[in-house]
């Protein structure tokens, strides 16, 4: 009985325990999915959040799913650091890709426009400005503009004051563009000018809320532009010559050195898409000669400039600055001494060298001309000797039918009078 007993109480212990590691084991695997399901819910929200938030210029664009665990958790110190979009620079790099978006934009605005507008009105006032928004990114004090995209812009040619720019739109373009090019912050905008208008200001103050230090480009599109395409400027506090700041916080634009550049691969891509654009009747040195000839007038209208500065600056219209005197002064003293002799030298037989090659391309070409105006007069003698033979023949056949149609007559007459004669003595008999 004993036994039996201790059996059964043995045999309750063991169902009891398992009892305990069964209620134990779906416990932990109850919180365990209580654990999951919130974890899941903390990440939805943080996406949804995310995905409405508007666009900030220190918004972290790092790729998702290496922020969380394999259990769907946050990994600990992720999501605490942000990214500012741009930094301090001192050189604004634009590439190939964001020029040819930009034309595209333009043509696009631009033909709307021709299909919406059919009566005839000028044409400085009938194309509109194109606006969009730069991405890139800042390195050692170079910013790399390296993509675009357009944005819906409306603004009164009348009153400068009204405009109109779908910032909902951007952003929207921006988290799309950000899932595909993480590294690619909003560093400013673009527009068509061609030059800086009252409004730009206005616009730059709507970009600072999406980065810190907006830069302009403004993209010049006429085809008859002798200088760079581009033009970049930032926005500064208008200080006054002793320091101080007006006595409110005005902002002018500053002028930043811009350069177009393309790495390797989009240098491939614009030769190839430039292959087909190529003239065949324009030779290489054409080309060439046009476009010494274009940097020419692109290096006579900024001497112009300076000397239009300087003017005014001597005529006391305008303040004096030491920072542009000091560009001039450095770009004077980057000059070379033309008075040595060596450079002299150098250059009069560089000179003589040139005018020689002119002088016997002129030559040749005279001796050409001559051949060739001989040659004509002789083929213009042989063509009047030949022209003159055949009135010769034709004059001849002429007389031919002439004389024989007059014996013809001459024939029939005599006939007549023979016939007459018969007529006349048969008569008689």
């Amino acid at each position: 009985m004993m036994m039996i007993l201790s059996r059964t109480n043995s045999e309750a212990c063991k169902t009891l325990n398992i009892s305990k590691t069964l209620n134990r084991t779906q416990r932990d695997w109850t919180l365990n999915i209580w654990d999951q399901i919130r974890t899941c819910c903390a990440f939805f929200l943080s996406r949804a959040r995310t995905l409405h938030a508007p666009m900030t210029a220190e918004e972290d664009h790092r790729d998702d799913n290496d922020d969380f665990d394999d259990r769907g958790r946050r990994k600990s110190g992720v999501g605490n650091t942000k990214t500012t979009s741009t930094s301090s620079f001192s050189q604004v790099v634009v590439h190939p890709l964001v020029l040819l978006s930009v034309v595209d934009h333009f043509k696009r605005v631009d033909d709307e426009d021709d299909e919406e507008e059919e009566e005839e009105e000028d044409d400085d006032q009938r194309r509109k400005r194109v606006v969009g928004v730069l991405l890139g990114s800042v390195t050692n004090g170079r910013l790399d503009i390296t993509s675009s995209f357009a944005v819906p812009f409306e603004e009164d040619p009348a009153d400068a004051s009204i405009w109109f720019l779908d910032h909902a739109y951007a952003e929207q373009m921006y988290r799309m563009h950000s899932r595909i090019h993480a590294k690619e912050k909003v560093v400013g905008w673009y527009s068509t000018g061609p030059k800086i208008r009252e409004n730009d200001l206005d616009i730059g103050e709507l970009f600072e809320k999406y980065c810190a230090d907006p830069v302009l480009v403004i993209v010049n599109l006429s085809p008859t532009a002798d200088d760079a395409p581009t033009r970049a400027y930032r926005a500064v506090l208008d200080v006054k010559e002793d320091g101080t700041m007006t006595q409110k916080e005005q902002k002018t634009y500053e002028h930043v050195s811009c350069t177009i550049e393309a790495s390797d691969p989009e240098a491939i891509g614009v030769e190839h898409l430039l292959r087909d654009v190529k003239d065949a009747t324009v030779s290489t040195l054409t080309t060439q000669v046009k476009e010494k000839a274009r940097a020419l007038r692109g290096l006579e209208t900024r001497l112009k400039e300076i000397k239009k500065y300087m003017e005014l600056v001597l005529n006391d219209q305008l303040p004096v600055n030491q920072e542009i005197l000091g560009e001039l002064q450095n770009a004077f003293n980057g000059l070379p001494n033309l008075n040595l002799e060596s450079y002299v030298k150098a250059f009069a037989v560089e000179t003589n060298d040139a005018q020689l090659v002119i002088y016997l391309g002129s030559l040749i070409r005279t001796v050409v001309a001559l051949h060739d105006l001989i040659n004509n007069k002789m083929e213009q003698k042989e063509r009047e000797r030949v022209s003159d033979m055949n009135d010769a023949e034709v004059a001849n056949d002429a007389m031919k039918k002439k004389k024989g149609k007059d014996e013809e007559s001459a024939n029939n007459k005599e006939n007549d009078k023979n016939e007459s004669n018969k007529k006349d003595s048969s008569m008689k008999k």
